[in-house]
């Protein structure tokens, strides 16, 4: 369904001369992708607006989004499986934020444990990205950058009082160590095929 809108976007870009039809592949490619991650995005906010969880939910995705671009992790074979992967993810993270009283110690525990992974295993390549040597030690520090100043930011909400968002940010970053590690799994059981 995604795939046929980008045609028909696609294909109005160039009736209306705005695109060349040479450029039609990389320009069809490119619409796919502003869609889908538009669905994701609203679908998202969506699942935020019904909970009632806005702030939580954008820390939670800027946070995981923001750290996921260099740490990198498991990628969902199919559009439809990423979607629903997603969805169901967003959907857990934001009923354990909203339902459930996790004491700070324990989160702090998680959060140890979430940063010792990244700073270990960051980044972790996959066939859709695979990395060379400049690219594994670029998104290596810019990996650990944004970890750092996501634990700053952590720091800054909890003593401001904004646990919810201290939440997100931190499921986020559980989220992004959770997908390094299925990655690195299932990366090992391809290899041994």
């Amino acid at each position: 369904m995604l795939g046929v809108l980008s045609k028909h976007i696609t294909q109005w870009l160039v009736e209306k001369k705005v695109i060349a039809e040479t450029d039609w592949e990389v320009y069809e490619y490119g619409v796919f992708q502003l869609v889908m991650n538009l669905v994701d995005t609203l679908t998202i906010l969506a699942l935020a607006i019904y909970f009632h969880e806005i702030w939580a939910t954008v820390c939670f995705a800027a946070s995981f989004a923001a750290l996921r671009k260099y740490a990198g992790g498991y990628h969902a074979h199919t559009v439809l499986a990423c979607y629903l992967f997603t969805t169901t993810v967003t959907l857990l993270t934001i009923l354990t934020i909203k339902y459930t009283t996790i004491p700070l110690a324990v989160m702090l525990g998680v959060w140890a444990v979430v940063g010792l992974t990244i700073v270990l295993l960051a980044p972790v390549e996959n066939r859709n990205k695979p990395l060379d040597e400049v690219e594994y030690i670029v998104y290596r520090k810019r990996a650990l950058l944004v970890w750092l100043g996501e634990c700053v930011l952590l720091v800054v909400l909890e003593i401001s009082g904004f646990r919810k968002c201290f939440e997100g940010v931190l499921a986020g970053q559980c989220c992004v160590a959770l997908a390094m590690c299925l990655e690195m799994i299932h990366g090992k059981s391809k290899k041994g095929d």
